[in-house]
């Protein structure tokens, strides 16, 4: 008798858990430039398994959308492309159940430059490589 009761609780939350997963999911995040500034009015793109959303940042930087996709499930991976003035952002994350908190997808404009690699920088490398070659040598 007691092991039935314990079954049903376990299957009643196991059902309970799955209806509450298959709900709309949640994407959030905020887009800011390479100097953590809130970018407002940027275009944002969401897309989760076979789901689209766009929608557009606030004056503070912050974007929403809901994606109601059965087969994008909280837990599922988003991926959020930021657009605005000709440049771009990307990120990916896990989206939320409705209400949930802490899963904000953000994304970042950052202008990634190679800085040369200097004059005095390479001459300490091949000095360096040398300096190391010769005392090898000398074994």
């Amino acid at each position: 008798m007691n092991k039935t009761i314990i079954l049903t609780m376990v299957f009643a939350l196991l059902v309970v858990g799955m209806v509450s997963a298959a709900g709309p999911a949640l994407v959030t995040g905020t887009v800011t430039d390479g100097s953590s500034v809130p970018v407002s009015g940027a275009t944002v793109s969401i897309t989760c398994m076979s789901e689209s959303a766009t929608t557009s940042t606030d004056v503070s930087g912050n974007y929403i959308a809901q994606l109601n996709n059965p087969s994008c499930i909280a837990g599922s991976i988003a991926y959020v492309t930021a657009t605005k003035d000709g440049q771009t952002g990307h990120n990916s994350g896990a989206v939320c159940a409705i209400g949930e908190e802490g899963c904000d997808i953000n994304v970042a404009f950052v202008d990634v430059q190679i800085p040369e690699f200097g004059l005095i920088a390479a001459s300490v490398a091949v000095v360096g490589a040398l300096g190391i070659f010769i005392y090898r040598r000398k074994d």
